[in-house]
């Protein structure tokens, strides 16, 4: 591994002075039947520092390097498993992904793209992996999430017979595959990229939960409706802060509050609450097939640094 991030700072250091076209073509990663280049990894780092508008220096790719290489590898192992099932992406999906990542959408990026020398197609390819992966969570998922009427029905009764005013926090998150390997760099490389670029971007470039897609935004959600181990973190932090990591069986999650309000129960209607308690519910188990899908994709595909 150390050997790629060298081969990188040297190679990308001299990125003023020379074209990468000829020399950036090694072989780094081999993930079953999938590689990743040396092309394909500086790709990656250029993208993400131009489309956060930073500047491209040592530092800023010493902050990105390893995170970018660990979401080319879960682009891999998406892409392996996506290859088994027959999933369409419309162009119309990409294109509203462009507009949340630029609000010039594909015209905007690719000036940008061809200003720093970087390939828009492998980007696109990208995109539609993320797209892809998405729709087969879903689908595969979808009947097995069964949520108990009873359960909810009781929740809500409690709610409306509660005579204390009810407790929102507006939240958005990223959710990240634990790298026991290096959880600490891991953790410290996160949290200044949050810094960086902020939570929403952050969320777009890394995140592996389904919220990705709207920069981690998960909206209000009750406290009630919210674990013990999470409402314990939101409720030791301010405004605009985000929380420690949050561990759970193969990821780790951030969450930001981005807002906290108090609801009149008298006020509160019956059928947006129950729509909001399935959503959460559902986009909680969502997340967690999600991930713990990747995590067994990581374990059973071989994966080979070049040495």
């Amino acid at each position: 591994m150390s050997k790629i991030y060298k081969f990188l700072i040297i190679t990308l250091t001299l990125y003023s002075n020379i074209s990468f076209a000829n020399i950036l073509n090694n072989i780094e990663v081999k993930i079953d039947n999938k590689i990743i280049t040396s092309f394909e990894i500086k790709n990656k780092i250029l993208t993400s520092l131009v489309l956060d508008n930073k500047d491209i220096n040592q530092n800023n790719i010493n902050k990105i390097k390893s995170q970018v290489l660990e979401v080319l590898i879960n682009l891999r192992l998406k892409e392996i498993e996506l290859e088994k099932y027959n999933l369409r992406i419309e162009n119309l999906e990409i294109e509203n992904y462009l507009k949340q990542i630029s609000p010039g959408g594909r015209v905007e990026i690719k000036r940008k793209f061809d200003l720093n020398n970087i390939s828009l197609d492998l980007f696109i390819e990208e995109i539609k992996i993320e797209l892809g992966w998405r729709k087969l969570i879903y689908q595969k998922y979808n009947d097995k999430i069964n949520l108990d009427e009873e359960t909810i029905e009781n929740e809500i009764k409690d709610i409306l017979k509660s005579k204390k005013p009810v407790k929102e926090y507006n939240l958005s998150e990223i959710e990240v595959l634990v790298n026991n390997n290096g959880l600490e760099n891991q953790i410290n490389e996160l949290r200044k990229s949050i810094n960086d670029i902020g939570f929403g971007k952050t969320a777009i470039r890394y995140s592996i939960s389904t919220s990705a897609k709207n920069k981690g935004k998960l909206g209000w959600i009750r406290e009630n409706i919210l674990s013990e181990q999470i409402l314990k973190e939101i409720i030791t932090i301010s405004t605009g802060q985000v929380t420690s990591p949050i561990k759970r069986a193969n990821s780790l999650v951030f969450l930001k509050l981005n807002d906290v309000r108090n609801l009149d129960v008298k006020k509160v209607n019956k059928k947006e609450l129950k729509e909001k308690i399935i959503l959460t519910k559902r986009n909680n188990l969502f997340n967690l097939y999600s991930s713990s899908y990747l995590s067994k994709l990581k374990n059973t595909n071989s994966i080979k640094y070049n040495k």
